[in-house]
């Protein structure tokens, strides 16, 4: 994970917050602080400064760990928005 590291950091990313995508999959998300919806067809997560929604079907969580979390299911939309 170095290299996603590296690429996280030269991009300016607050804090390490990011994700990557595998729609259909899953997803890995970076610095998530706070699980604002949690059901098989939306996740609402907070990471830094930003509202990540995650739209699906049978979503889960896979694994969640420090701030590191991967979402399982068949995902078919990310969108982000800023924190009020």
């Amino acid at each position: 994970m170095k290299l996603v590291e590296q690429i996280i950091n030269e991009l300016g990313a607050e804090g390490g917050n990011a994700f990557t995508v595998c729609p259909g999959r899953l997803a890995y998300f970076k610095g998530v602080k706070a699980v604002e919806e949690l059901s098989s067809e939306k996740v609402v997560l907070v990471c830094g400064r930003f509202i990540v929604t995650v739209d699906g079907e049978n979503l889960s969580v896979g694994e969640y760990f420090q701030g590191d979390m991967i979402i399982n299911g068949n995902i078919r939309a990310v969108s982000t928005e800023g924190v009020k």
